[in-house]
């Protein structure tokens, strides 16, 4: 899925190479407002939010000191701006509205453009939403960070001010929760 943070991009933001600033923003904002999507539930606080911390990012580009962690830093600006605009705490979950969720994996590959394939990948799209919108704030941050993102362990838990281990139960917790809600009816998940 996303590659890993282009460090060559941010080293030549900081040298302020021309189009780096334009390279930037078109590899960075459609992650960033996904993201805040996800973890704000409202597309105009995502919106707001994916452009204040940004440009905020762009400003402090220059200055530093471990350009390796930049998008695990972004990441800890977008969390808190979205928890902040919409007053979430820890255990609160946003009020997601499934219309306003982006469409996670929505482009179709060629051979799948068949009317039944492209309905089956549209529902099973709208479950995951529903199932994702039931958890915690929490669960579906380290969910999104971990699965979605594909960030290592390590990251997922300096990014959410927690330590490895406690990153490592909660997502066992999300995902067990997750299968549960994404099971089959009348079919009992299978143990974790």
């Amino acid at each position: 899925m996303p590659a890993p943070p282009d460090l060559d991009l941010i080293n030549a933001l900081r040298r302020g190479e021309p189009g780096s600033t334009e390279r930037f923003l078109d590899a960075y904002m459609p992650r960033i407002f996904s993201f805040g999507m996800m973890v704000c539930g409202h597309r105009e606080d995502a919106e707001d939010i994916a452009q204040e911390s940004l440009l905020s990012a762009l400003k402090a580009v220059p200055e530093l000191r471990a350009p390796e962690s930049f998008h695990v830093w972004l990441f800890r600006i977008v969390k808190r701006a979205c928890y902040r605009q919409r007053g979430l705490h820890r255990e609160q979950g946003p009020p997601l509205s499934l219309e306003d969720l982006p469409e996670a994996g929505a482009e179709l590959e060629a051979g799948a453009a068949w009317p039944d394939a492209m309905l089956l990948r549209e529902e099973t799209r709208r479950q995951v939403q529903q199932a994702l919108a039931t958890l915690s704030a929490e669960e579906r941050l380290v969910v999104l960070l971990r699965d979605f993102e594909e960030l290592p362990t390590a990251e997922v838990a300096n990014i959410m001010d927690l330590g490895e281990s406690a990153v490592k139960m909660r997502l066992h917790r999300a995902r067990q929760k997750l299968r549960r809600l994404l099971a089959p009816a009348g079919e009992s998940s299978p143990p974790a």
